[in-house]
C-alpha cells in the first residue's frame, strides 16, 4: 500500500505481483481513492472479467462506508450487455455496434430517444440518474429502473459515471484509442487526471 500510495502521488507506475486472496484489490484501491480525493482525480479500475467488476465496485463501496467518504463509485460494462433491444445477445460485437448505430441514426431506438433530446438529457433520464446516484446501486438496478422508464441502460450508466470518483470498466475503455477518446469526453475527464488501476494486468496483452 505504501508503494502504491507513492506511485499515485508521484504519477509513477508500479507492477505488483502477489498471491490470490492477499488483498490486492483493497490494497490498490485504498491509496488510489485517497490520492484521487486529495488531487481531484478519477480512479479507473480496469478489469477483464465481469466477476471482478463486482469485486472492484464492492471494495470501493466498503472503503467509502468505512471512512464515511462522499464519493460515487460506478460500474460500466459493454453496451451490448446492457442493451434492452431483443435478440442482441446473439450478435457479435461488430454487428451489434452497427445495429445500435443504425437504430440511433434512424431515430428508431425508443430507449435512446427517451434519454437524449438533441444534445440535452431528457427530464425523465435526469430524474432516473438522480434517483440512482443517491444510493449504492448495481447494474441490475440500472437495468431495472431504465427498463421501467423505457430508457437506454447504457446511456443512463454513462450519465451516472460523469462525476464519479471511482469507475470500474473493461480494459478497452482506455486501451482502445477511439473508445478511450469518446469515453473520457463523455465523463469530462482528461487522461492526466486519471489514476489507472489494472486488475490482473497479465491479461492485458
Amino acid at each position: 500500500m505504501d508503494a502504491i500510495d507513492d506511485a499515485c502521488q508521484t504519477n509513477g507506475q508500479l507492477v505488483v505481483h502477489a498471491p490470490t486472496g492477499l488483498g490486492k484489490t483493497v490494497g490498490a484501491l485504498g491509496p488510489a481513492i485517497a490520492e484521487a480525493q486529495r488531487s481531484n482525480k478519477v480512479v479507473l479500475f480496469l478489469t477483464s472479467r465481469h466477476t471482478h467488476h463486482v469485486l472492484g465496485l464492492q471494495t470501493a463501496r466498503d472503503i467509502k462506508n468505512a471512512f464515511n467518504l462522499d464519493i460515487k463509485a460506478v460500474d460500466i460494462i459493454g453496451k451490448k450487455h446492457l442493451c434492452s433491444q431483443g435478440g442482441v445477445g446473439a450478435l457479435g460485437t461488430r454487428r451489434f455496434n452497427e445495429f445500435c448505430r443504425g437504430l440511433r441514426e434512424r431515430d428508431e431506438c425508443e430507449f435512446y430517444i427517451n434519454v437524449k433530446m438533441g444534445d440535452k438529457v431528457t427530464p425523465q433520464a435526469q430524474h432516473t440518474v438522480q434517483l440512482l446516484s443517491s444510493e449504492d446501486f448495481s447494474l441490475d438496478r440500472v437495468r431495472t429502473e431504465s427498463e421501467i422508464r423505457r430508457l437506454c441502460p447504457y446511456e443512463v450508466a454513462m450519465l451516472i459515471a460523469k462525476g464519479a470518483r471511482v469507475i470500474i470498466a473493461d480494459y478497452y475503455y482506455v486501451f482502445h484509442p477511439s473508445i478511450r477518446e469518446g469515453f473520457l469526453k463523455r465523463i469530462n475527464v482528461a487522461l492526466e487526471d486519471v489514476i489507472l488501476v489494472l486488475d490482473e494486468g497479465h491479461n492485458l496483452p
